[in-house]
């Protein structure tokens, strides 16, 4: 238990070292010019989104097998791998025991296969509910549900969304909670308008419903068809992304399908509209026993991501993916600069991520192997584009009364976009803003089409005068769109022909023999572009003093610089006194400032550490203060407090619990026998246990060997086999504090039970 210790202990001294050296590379090395490093590549923004599945007593399991997909195909679809995904099935809360909303996963990101898994995981989950359950359709509930978790503190810069998928219309008619029958569906009607639809619109929610089967186009109970419902929810929460917002395609609206078989494709396209990438392209094909089928797509050059996803009638169909120059892709890693991410192998849907993407041809074979059955695929593609833009203006300053050239440039991750070709579909605009009120001019490929620059020249008024800002944008169907602006100021059409200088340097500092002191030059050029010269004058003879830099630009317009005064080891202590001047290119002073420093000794090093050493001191002390609590801090996945029992789907209970002991798994074997009084569960080994279970922060992970992993809610039942299940318990849950609550209508949670025999 003494190495975390350790560990941070030598983290701590590096760190240390760390500022000492800086802080003698600062001292030793001249100022310069402010810069980073190089640029992080462009990256899609991501999303994070709340999938709802209706899961209503209208619902046939074709159906909820077809919702299932559909959530899958979302998770695999989604091209940036820092989005997240949340699960909730909806049906109504109408007595005891029920409630109208089931969460089966928090969000979870799809950067890699194992969360993509879990994400599946909890898409089967998705069930038809019985009467028991709560079969009726409350939308509001829901639709309240997703949009509490979607303005919960997370990460920021995610494009939030809500996937509505529903068989029917609004009928909380059974509800209670929403008072007496006559008036249950009005009443949430106007909660969902008044409530939750502004709430989601403030936090800049979208929400893009899928309606499917026949009920949709009936009037409901609330006096609305289920397609009038739908657009409402759809108008009401937030517009287009901001990264395409001129995209009418990409602005919310409802999507109605005949059939929940179009539920995958038609829900990867909203996906795909709410993301601002381009629509997939959809293909579905036989496949014949030991015939390959082949399907192509094409990926265009401006695509900086892309996905091509299969949905296979047969998992065991194989799939084999080819770029444009026909090499076979392979399930990861990288090739031709590209990066490649295959999931869903050997499932019903399978797809296959690309990191920038060759452009051209992409071929898919699909092999029926021998004793499978023939059906059919389906292949949807979708690619995106982050791309970014570049804006200049010539002249950078420019004149009332005349033209302003604006150019742009498309950059992506490998550079500048210089393909006419590649950029045939990308529109640039530019906004210009003064003085005058607002100008926008559509940019053209047509002066520089070679260098994929696109360009535009704006009319400044004569009267125009003071700043002036020009935004260009970039846009395009399945593209990222990208603003950058760049500001400057106008000059007048006559009477500014000379070139005046301000020198700021401070006054009253003091420096160290070796030392620097920096100020600033300003210069408004009337005249043509020229350089001129930066000097020091009136220094006295021991003042070893030198400026950088000598040489001064002087372009047209505005410009500013920094220079550095160097006071060299041997300068004299005490005031030094001088001047500094700015003269133009035929040598007359046009600027100049005062020098008022005094040269005093540099510090001992004690004097200039102390600090450090103290900080030092505090660091350790706080290092190993945390070292203790983190040695000390409870094991969230501790399993004591867990307690599981026997149960039956009746409410019957067994004889026997068992209480978890100190450690992160609770092994049971559960002995059954044809007489269920003689059925009974025991603490197990390891090697001999059929059934554990594990905490996943405020769920359950049970598992056995004839159970696959599923997520569990502590106090409802697990089943096992039949109508022979377990029920898990957590004490600690309940002890001395209460439970967590979440919608007004959420469920009471079920506490622990008081059975007296444990075994041992």
């Amino acid at each position: 238990m003494r190495k975390p210790v350790v560990i941070s202990t030598l983290v701590l001294l590096a760190a240390l070292a760390c500022p000492l050296t800086t802080a003698a590379q600062a001292a030793a090395a001249p100022p310069g010019p402010s810069g980073t490093g190089p640029a992080a590549p462009t990256q899609l923004k991501p999303i994070q989104a709340v999938i709802l599945a209706d899961e209503s007593g209208s619902e046939s399991p074709t159906d909820i097998g077809y919702e299932q997909a559909a959530a899958i195909s979302l998770f695999n679809g989604e091209l940036s791998p820092r989005s997240e995904f949340s699960v909730l099935g909806f049906g109504s809360s109408n007595g005891p025991g029920e409630t109208a909303v089931d969460i089966y996963c928090p969000f979870i990101t799809v950067d890699n296969a194992i969360d993509r898994a879990r994400l599946t995981s909890c898409a089967s989950q998705i069930k038809a509910r019985t009467h028991a359950q709560g079969w009726d359709t409350d939308h509001e509930a829901a639709l309240e549900q997703a949009v509490y978790q979607l303005t919960r503190p997370g990460p920021a810069g995610m494009t939030k969304i809500i996937f509505l998928m529903t068989d029917g219309v609004l009928d909380v008619s059974n509800s209670p909670q929403y008072g007496p029958p006559a008036v249950r569906n009005r009443n949430a009607l106007l909660l969902i308008e008044h409530q939750t639809l502004p709430a989601a619109y403030r936090a800049g929610i979208q929400i893009w419903p899928l309606g499917f089967g026949s009920e949709i186009g009936q009037m409901g109970p609330a006096g609305y068809t289920g397609k009038q419902l739908l657009a409402m929810y759809a108008q009401g929460g937030a517009g287009a992304s901001s990264q395409c917002p001129g995209e009418n395609a990409a602005t919310p609206h409802d999507t109605i399908v005949q059939s929940s078989a179009y539920l995958a494709a038609s829900l990867l396209a909203e996906l795909s509209k709410a993301r601002c990438a381009a629509p997939p392209k959809v293909v579905t094909v036989p496949v014949t026993p030991m015939r390959p089928v082949k399907l192509s797509v094409t990926i265009p050059p401006i695509a900086t991501d892309g996905m091509i996803e299969v949905d296979k009638s047969n998992p065991q169909f194989q799939v084999a993916y080819y770029g444009p120059g026909g090499q076979r892709a392979p399930a990861a890693g990288q090739q031709d600069g590209q990066t490649f991410t295959l999931v869903g192998i050997g499932q019903p849907v399978e797809s296959m991520h690309i990191a920038d993407p060759l452009p051209g041809n992409w071929e898919v074979v699909v092999t029926d192997p021998p004793g499978v059955r023939a059906g059919h695929v389906t292949l949807e593609a979708v690619w995106g584009g982050a791309l970014e833009g570049t804006v200049n203006a010539v002249p950078a300053q420019p004149t009332a009364g005349s033209g302003w050239d604006i150019q742009m440039q498309v950059l992506s991750r490998s550079g500048f976009v210089t393909s006419a070709a590649a950029l045939q579909d990308v529109t640039a605009t530019v906004r210009i803003a003064g003085s005058f009120g607002e100008r926008t001019t559509r940019l053209s490929l047509g002066t520089h089409p070679a260098n994929g620059m696109f360009s535009g020249t704006v009319a400044l008024p004569a009267d125009a005068h003071g700043y002036v800002e020009a935004c260009g944008r970039i846009s395009g169907a399945g593209l990222a769109a990208d603003r950058r602006c760049l500001s400057s100021m106008v000059l007048p059409a006559t009477g500014w022909k000379k070139i005046t200088v301000i020198v700021k340097f401070p006054t009253g500092n003091t420096v160290h023999p070796g030392g620097y002191l920096t100020g600033q030059v300003k210069i408004s050029n009337g005249l043509a572009a020229q350089t001129g010269t930066l000097a020091l004058g009136e220094l006295g003879p021991n003042e070893q003093v030198t400026v950088s830099p000598a040489q001064v630009p002087m372009p047209v317009g505005q410009s500013s610089f920094n220079f550095s005064l160097r006071f060299a080891p041997g300068t004299a202590r005490g005031y030094a006194g001088g001047a500094i001047d700015v003269m133009d290119q035929a040598g007359t002073l046009v600027g100049d400032t005062t020098i008022g420093v005094t040269v005093v000794p540099a510090p001992g090093l004690l004097s200039q550490i102390w600090w450090v050493l103290v900080l030092a001191v505090l660091l350790v002390l706080a290092a190993l203060l945390a070292a203790y609590s983190w040695q000390r801090r409870p094991d969230p996945a501790d399993v004591r407090g867990l307690v599981a029992r026997l149960a039956w789907a009746d409410g019957k209970l067994g004889p026997t619990a068992v209480r978890g002991r100190k450690g992160r798994q609770l092994d049971l074997v559960v002995v059954m026998d044809p007489d269920r009084a003689r059925t009974r569960i025991r603490r197990g080994n390891p090697g001999e246990s059929n059934v554990t279970v594990r905490r996943d922060g405020s769920h359950l992970l049970v598992e056995g060997k004839n159970l696959p992993l599923r997520t569990a809610e502590t106090g409802r039942l697990v089943p096992i086999e039949g109508d022979f299940g377990i029920i898990v318990n957590d004490e600690q849950r309940h002890k001395g504090r209460r439970a967590p609550t979440g919608s007004p209508r959420a469920k009471t949670a079920t506490p622990p039970s008081r059975t007296p025999l444990y075994d041992p």
